[in-house]
Formats: structure tokens, sequence, C-alpha cells
């Protein structure tokens, strides 16, 4: 069963390759091997709720081309500078998100360290997705509360100021799914609640 999701994500990442003729050799390697290395990181539930909500994804080959996208679906980030990746709504069939990803820092991305911490921020909004039984578990009391108690350690490891819940859950996924064993030893909270619903 694991096997076949890997496969599947993983054609879902190779279609978005394909399409990406401005991306070099090298990037299409990096960038394949920073998601390959996050879809084999997720737990079997995360990976079935991945497959479940993406459509497609569209890569970028630097942060000024995802930020020009970012601001023709919204106006009104005209001044921000910077996008670091989008998991945005298909409007076509909103039940689905399409996921649009540069390659962290190694293309200008000032907030990632690396292309893997960039796409498990965004793959975990991907995983968040949905309604009915694929609802948001960013929305739920418990991880309001797993993430209320480690909210501080997560968002000064990462040098971030993130309040919501939502952008709590993502940026734990960078923990969760690159340094597992910093998860678990300063997030027991967090740890835990993604242990125990195959998250991680």
């Amino acid at each position: 069963m694991h096997r076949t999701s890997r496969r599947k994500a993983m054609a879902i990442i190779d279609r978005g390759l394909a399409s990406a003729a401005e991306l070099t050799p090298a990037k299409t390697a990096m960038y394949r091997a920073a998601g390959g290395k996050i879809i084999d990181a997720m737990g079997p539930k995360a990976l079935e709720r991945w497959n479940a909500n993406v459509e497609s994804i569209t890569f970028y080959p630097d942060t000024e081309s995802i930020t020009r996208y970012a601001r023709s679906l919204r106006p009104e980030l005209d001044d921000v500078v910077d996008i670091r990746g989008l998991c945005a709504r298909n409007p076509s069939q909103p039940r689905l998100c399409s996921l649009h990803l540069n390659g962290g820092s190694e293309t200008g991305d000032r907030f990632s360290r690396k292309t893997s911490d960039a796409y498990a921020h965004e793959f975990a909004h991907a995983v968040d997705w949905g309604d009915g039984e694929l609802s948001p578990l960013s929305l739920t009391q418990a991880w309001k509360d797993a993430w209320q108690e480690s909210q501080d350690i997560i968002n000064g490891r990462l040098g971030v100021t993130d309040q919501s819940p939502t952008e709590g859950f993502a940026n734990f996924a960078i923990f969760v799914w690159n340094y597992p064993e910093d998860a678990r030893r300063h997030c027991p909270a967090c740890w835990r609640l993604w242990k125990n619903h195959g998250l991680a």
C-alpha cells in the first residue's frame, strides 16, 4: 500500500517537473530529490491525504517567478516579496489543491534553509487540505492545544513569528519530516499527535 502511494505521489511530482521547461537539469534533479525525501518521510495517513488532495504541482526556477504568480492570484500581495511556496485552491475542483514551489534557499527563498524545508512546509498544507473525513487537522482543538505547548520552540528554531495553528502545523512538518529526532525531543505533544494520526 505504502509503495503504491509513494509511486502515485512521485508521479505527480514527475508530471510537474516534466512541464517545468525553465528548470535546468540540475534544478530538476534537486527538486525531485527534495520532493522524494519528504514523500519518503511521510507517515501512511499523511501520504494518503496528500495523494487525495493534490491535483498538480507547478515548479518555478526562482523566487521572483513564484512571487509574480502569487501576485497574479492575489493583487493584495503586491507589496509582498519572496513568496516561498503556495498551496492554492483548484478553481475547477475546490476540494483539490495545486502546489506551487521554487527551490528553497537555493533559488532565493530567504525563509527556508533548503529545498526540503520549503517542500515539507507546503506539502503539509496539502496534507491539511480538504473537507469531510479529510478536513484540516490544524483546526482541531487537539492540534491547537499541542501547538500552543510548542509554538515558541517551533517559531524560535525556524526564526518565524507565525501565530496561526495552520501555519504552525506546516512549520512543524519541517521538523517531523526533516529532523524527526528534534521534533520528538523538543515538541513531544505535537509529535504524539502526528504519530497517532499516522502523519509521521
